[in-house]
């Protein structure tokens, strides 16, 4: 029996079944033109041979055979022309269109092909080529087959072709009419409309279990309660400010807010981190305005982590200076500021400067003597979303506040640094190490907090133990929400999925609820943005997919419910999403869908994870050797520095000075300052990332070679290999070139419905240990590492409702990198490997999905991604002495400590790990517990029961009081000159050839 006489049978049953209306599942029986039995061994003969699984009304056909494929094509013409009778050819057509429904090829181009099957030829359908910069070879784009007539046909048929994926054929029935078409007609489709809203959040919980496609997706239901509103007595205020807040409805003040006014008063630096909607924005906007009211020449500075935050703020501020009575006096100064408004602003200070820490460090500080006005009478520094500031961007911000308040003092200011945070674990420390001066915390809230219902909602199994699409679930709660008007945020983890989710939604809602839902995500204009917040706040879009770009205090009003596509990443990050939805005493819905990562799962298994754990750590080091040779060439150029400026620049400075200086980066003055002897040091100093070396990203479309950003060099490894796929402001482009002296990676646009992930070796040495820790058959380790990587081939990677599918790798030929950090080790014993080799345990497979899995739970201990970490298992390493172990570390170059909070709570850690492979219900491990995103290997030969195994031995012996040894205070590196720490080893050398890693880095 062919592939295609057993799809021809099922194509026919299902054309059949769309004319019987909505109900036509529950009613296959009833087929008058295809028995039953017929159907029956259709679908069984398909499913032994794994080419199809039913999913609801959905038939997914997997075809591995492209002839068999068009066949197919060819076949579905004909049985539509058999079931429906003869139709004019201009009635029928076939269109072709991109992943996105998008149509990449007019109708025209095939009109032949129906017409010459209509006409009673068996032409065979051949692929056609779509010219531009995806059409044909390596990369050439997938195409969607949509077989429809007039429009009006209920039946929706796709065929999804591509030589190096799994080849798909869909056939869906769409809903039609509940009477059925009267005789003659075809029915029009119908589509998901509007229904009855639900008068409870319980109720419309209940009305999901109630549908046909759950499965107990609902894990864990928590109720969180409601809290009322705590009020204090009201502080000695300016009259105008109690006035301004009458109007505004902020009057009286809740508990915190009074908190803030008192420590302002006492001239304490201070940070607020208490929840969103928690009326944070008062507890800076008072105390700015008292000193404007009570010295008519203060000034004040806002610091936001984004453009668009800045903007949200301004309009807040105008608003209140409204309430106030006086004439506004507040401006944005960033990338967006013009010329023409930049000069307005130097000319004449506004009151109030909103701008960013990129600004302040490339446009402000070099220029300082045109600010004096402003730095001198500087009174207060906000630092709004201050969580933002962590790892290295965090640690690159820290060290550009030190060079402002050493600027202030200069100009005889000492400005007071008022902090927002969300919740995390530490946020008096971090707030002190980032702006190095103390800080007293406010954290306990006395906003009024509504009832609030949290859902984990875990993606069911399949029947081979996997789970399915976790997007298919995002889709469908979407669409549910809308339809019963739960207006809604739907977080995803990527904009790319942002747009799909809201598409797959759009296609299956009705055309009036359809223009209710959008999204949002970075790469919009300021005026779209502008737009989409102002839909959500007054409630005419009942639906938005957004990526983390409106997880910040962006003010977007009350909303009844947010869905998180996946853990985003932090307890703290959850709780900032999660507490977009509900204002005041309004009750909310929030619904966490699980990945298939080892972290969503461990929240899956251990609610209490989520619900009780503090949140994580924030963590940054603005010793980064890297980054103070980086900085002190800038705070140089801005005013000499001093050997006795170690209470801003740390301890070591001297060195670090000398260093630079023997570089000839800096000059020795003759008082013993150190001048700056390069032009524009703020240049070359990219402080969102550790590396000096850059990689120009150049559009060379029609030969215009236009800059659209850049990346820096180990990065550019990874994300513009030739092959790969770059996103730049919601556009993809395809990179044809990387030029290594050129600096240069030469792209070109592409509508591409697929990206691309990098793979990479990994060796590893000890540098410098700092602390260690030993048992009788375990040693853990921390200190300085070097680590040398080489990208060595890429896959491309497809998303669908049906989860991600990944083609096969492609080989590259590029340098070798080399990283100095901060990392930690494990080295085992022979013990620990005789053990597992008595349970007949392969040990390299379980060393090997142990790293996974610790890489990706570290994150529940400090803020961070699995991008911002490294790992690599081995089954013998020289710097272990031969013996088995395993490594993480910093992907920053010096280390931002969060590695550190690894080896600092590694009980934790490992038991973590055990919890969550042990609990996993997959047979031989999958992306829930011990499969990696970065794996070079691509996850073959793990032993997840191996895994488990060696995860519990490695906690049991940590139990045990182990034997410490602290080698010597943290190193003073000094950075010679200033070449990059990352530059690639010697690019003629052979490939590496230590003991193979585990480790790609997308």
């Amino acid at each position: 029996m062919s592939e295609v006489a057993p799809a021809v049978a099922l194509l026919r049953t299902i054309q059949t079944l769309h004319q019987k209306g909505p109900q036509a599942k529950l009613e296959l029986a009833h087929a008058a033109d295809v028995p039953l039995g017929q159907v029956k061994e259709a679908l069984d003969h398909l499913q032994r041979m794994r080419l199809v699984v039913p999913q609801g009304d959905l038939f997914v056909l997997q075809l591995t055979d492209n002839d068999a494929i068009f066949a197919l094509v060819q076949e579905v013409i004909l049985c539509l022309l058999e079931v429906l009778g003869p139709l004019p050819p201009k009635d029928l057509s076939l269109c072709v269109t991109d992943l996105l429904g998008e149509e990449v090829l007019g109708v025209g181009k095939v009109q032949g092909v129906a017409q010459a099957v209509a006409n009673g030829k068996r032409t065979a359908l051949r692929r056609t080529s779509v010219g531009g910069g995806g059409g044909s070879g390596r990369h050439g784009r997938d195409f969607y087959y949509l077989l429809k007539q007039s429009d009006e046909l209920g039946l929706r048929l796709r065929l999804y072709d591509n030589a190096r994926m799994r080849s798909q054929w869909r056939a869906r029935i769409l809903p039609t009419h509940q009477e059925g078409p009267a005789e003659g007609e075809v029915a029009a489709p119908t589509f998901e409309g509007p229904a009855e809203p639900f008068p409870t959040i319980a109720a419309f919980l209940d009305h999901l279990q109630k549908m046909p496609t759950y499965r107990g997706q609902m894990v864990h239901v928590r109720q969180l309660p409601q809290r009322s509103a705590q009020f204090a007595e009201t502080p000695e205020l300016h009259p105008a400010l109690i006035s301004a807040m009458h109007k505004g409805g902020t009057w009286p003040l809740y508990t915190h807010q009074a908190a803030a006014l008192r420590l302002h008063r006492e001239h304490h630096n201070f940070v607020v981190a208490t929840p969103n909607a928690s009326g944070k924005t008062l507890c800076y906007t008072l105390p700015i305005f008292t000193d404007l009211l009570a010295d008519p020449s203060a000034h004040a500075l806002y610091l936001t982590p984004t453009k668009a935050l800045a903007q949200d703020q301004l309009q807040r501020l105008f608003a209140f200076w409204d309430h106030l009575g006086g004439r506004s006096s507040a401006a944005t100064f960033d990338g967006d500021t013009t010329p023409e408004s930049r000069k307005r602003i130097l000319a004449d200070f506004p009151k109030i400067i909103l701008s960013n820490p990129d600004e302040l460090h490339f446009g402000i500080l070099p220029t300082h003597g045109k600010w004096a006005p402003f730095l001198s009478h500087l009174s207060v520094v906000v630092l709004d979303e201050m969580h933002i500031y962590q790892g290295v961007f965090g640690s690159h911000v820290s060290l550009v506040l030190r060079r402002l308040r050493r600027l202030c003092a200069h100009y005889g200011a000492t400005p007071l640094f008022i902090g927002a945070s969300a919740t995390i674990a530490n946020p008096g420390e971090f707030a002190s190490t980032l702006a190095g001066v103390p800080f007293e915390v406010i954290s306990d809230s006395g906003a009024p907090v509504g009832p609030k219902t949290l859902v984990l909602w875990n993606p069911p199994l399949d029947e081979e133990g996997a789970r399915t699409s976790s997007y298919t679930e995002g889709v469908l709660l979407f669409k549910e929400h809308v339809k019963h008007h739960v207006t809604n945020l739907t977080f995803t983890k990527a904009r790319r999925i942002a747009e799909l989710v809201l598409r797959w939604a759009k296609a299956d809602l009705s055309p009036e609820l359809a223009e209710q839902v959008a999204s949002y995500r970075a790469g919009y204009s300021p005026r779209e943005r502008r737009a989409l917040e102002q839909g959500i706040l007054s409630g005419k879009l009942l639906g938005v997919t957004a990526t983390n770009a409106l997880e910040l205090g962006i003010d977007i009003g009350g909303l009844d419910a947010t869905i998180l596509i996946g853990y985003p990443g932090t307890i703290a990050s959850t709780w900032q999403q999660a507490n977009r939805a509900g204002r005041g005493d309004k009750e909310a819905l929030v619904t966490l869908i699980a990945l298939s990562d080892p972290l969503d799962q461990s929240l899956m298994e251990d609610p209490e994870r989520l619900f009780a754990s503090a949140p994580e750590r924030a963590v940054i080091d603005p010793r980064n050797p890297y980054l103070l040779a980086d900085h002190l060439p800038c705070a140089a150029a801005e005013l000499p520095v001093t050997t006795s400026e170690e209470t801003l620049f740390g301890e070591g400075l001297t060195i670090h000075l000398e260093a630079l200086a023997t570089s000839d980066v800096l000059t020795r003055k003759r008082d013993g300052s150190f001048g700056c002897t390069a032009k524009a040091p703020h240049r070359r100093v990219a402080i969102r990332s550790t590396s000096r070396s850059r990689i120009k990203i150049v559009d060379v479309t029609r030969g215009r070679d236009r800059e659209i950003g850049e990346v820096d060099r180990p990065r550019a490894f990874r994300e513009t290999h030739p092959g790969a796929i770059y996103l730049h402001q919601g556009e993809t482009y395809l990179v044809r070139e990387l030029v290594l002296k050129a600096r240069c990676a030469y792209v070109e646009p592409i509508e591409a419905d697929y990206y691309t992930e990098a793979y990479q070796s990994t060796e590893l040495e000890i540098i410098a240990p700092l602390e260690e820790a030993r048992w009788p058959q375990l040693e853990v380790g921390f200190g300085d590492v070097e680590v040398v990587e080489q990208v060595r081939s890429y896959v491309m990677v497809r998303d669908s409702k049906e989860g991600p599918a990944v083609s096969q790798p492609e080989p590259l030929h590029l340098p070798a990198t080399r990283l100095r950090t901060k990392g930690m080790w494990l080295r085992l014993g022979g013990g620990l490997r005789d053990a597992l080799s008595a349970t007949d345990r392969d040990f390299e497979g379980s060393l090997q999905a142990l790293e996974h899995a610790t890489s990706a739970l570290l994150p529940l201990f400090a803020i961070c991604g699995r991008h911002d970490l490294g790992g690599a298992a081995f089954s013998a390493h020289k710097a272990l002495a031969g013996a088995p172990g395993l490594f993480l570390f910093d992907n920053a170059a010096g280390g931002v400590g969060l590695v550190e909070q690894g080896y600092l709570q590694l009980p934790a850690l490992l038991s973590a790990v055990h919890r969550t492979i042990a609990a996993c219900p997959c047979a031989k491990g999958c992306p829930s517990c011990v499969h990696s995103p970065f794996s070079r290997v691509r996850n073959e030969g793990l032993d997840k029961a191996g895994a488990a195994q060696l995860a519990a031995l490695l906690v049991a012996t940590l139990a045990t009081p182990p034997e410490r040894r602290e080698h010597h205070e943290r190193p003073i590196v000094a950075a010679e000159g200033t070449s990059s720490s990352e530059e690639p080893a010697d690019e003629g050398a052979a490939p590496p050839t230590a003991p193979d890693a585990s480790r790609g880095e997308p």
